[in-house]
């Protein structure tokens, strides 16, 4: 099973459960993880949701291995999937929490960025890798990533592709809050219940009127993205990028 779902009072748990692969977000993992959002959304005693990753790390992000298989159609595909598993965060009619420890990276930051409030343990680390490799972040991270750590923290983790600690991804806004790496579920737990606690009709209110402000710019963003994606996924440097990452050596970007 590499996603488990249960509930516990007002709170609903979605676990990425995968630690043997970092909590990678392989296909039937996102198909796992969009199934059991969607079906928490439809039990109505549940007024918060908790996304979380079993073992060492919330998630990875993607396999790299299985980048250097796909074909651009495979790759666009599954960043698609990536897109819409946190838009489905984001559809909820609760909000969520997402809880950060070890490594949250790439496809798996950019889940993340569906959740209303992400907290995370001081060990967390949180970055885009991907433009190390001459790719760009697919699922939503170009567009999401602004409107919660501003431009200027956007682009320092976006066009390094060096993650941060969980300080300075507070001091940027990208999480909400850190707690000690032993206490990070209980903490998200404590937050989602004491949103739960609250009159589901303004909460519902507060968290969509917040939301809407973005939405419209939020989808043209998405869509740019997407066919800037495309040109990335034709190019030389991304075929340098997997390839200097299998041979353990540094790329030899052209810019073609």
């Amino acid at each position: 099973m590499c996603v488990r779902s249960w509930t516990a009072g007002r709170v609903g748990h979605v676990e990425i459960a995968r630690p043997e692969r970092r909590n990678a977000l392989e296909p039937e993992t996102i198909r796992s993880l969009r199934a059991a959002v969607r079906a928490l959304a439809h039990e109505t005693e549940i007024r918060c949701l908790v996304l979380s990753g079993a073992g060492a790390s919330f998630s990875a992000g993607g396999d790299i291995a299985a980048l250097r298989r796909q074909s651009p159609s495979e790759t666009l595909a599954h960043n698609r999937a990536v897109l819409e598993a946190a838009a489905e965060l984001e559809r909820l009619p609760i909000p969520s929490v997402a809880a950060l420890h070890g490594h949250a990276l790439g496809g798996g930051l950019e889940l993340a960025l569906g959740a209303s409030l992400r907290i995370a343990s001081d060990d967390a680390r949180l970055g885009f890798p991907e433009v190390g490799l001459g790719l760009i972040p697919g699922g939503g991270g170009t567009s999401r990533l602004p409107h919660i750590a501003g431009r200027g923290g956007a682009l320092l983790l976006l066009l390094t592709g060096e993650p941060v600690g969980a300080a300075e991804a507070l001091r940027m806004g990208l999480v909400d809050q850190i707690v000690p790496a032993g206490e990070l579920m209980p903490a998200a737990v404590r937050l989602a219940e004491r949103i739960a606690a609250n009159g589901p009709l303004a909460v519902r209110a507060i968290r969509d009127l917040v939301r809407a402000q973005d939405e419209r710019l939020l989808a043209a963003a998405i869509a740019d993205a997407e066919r800037r994606l495309e040109d990335v996924l034709a190019s030389d440097d991304l075929r340098e990028g997997l390839a200097a990452f299998s041979e353990r050596r540094a790329p030899a970007f052209t810019g073609c």
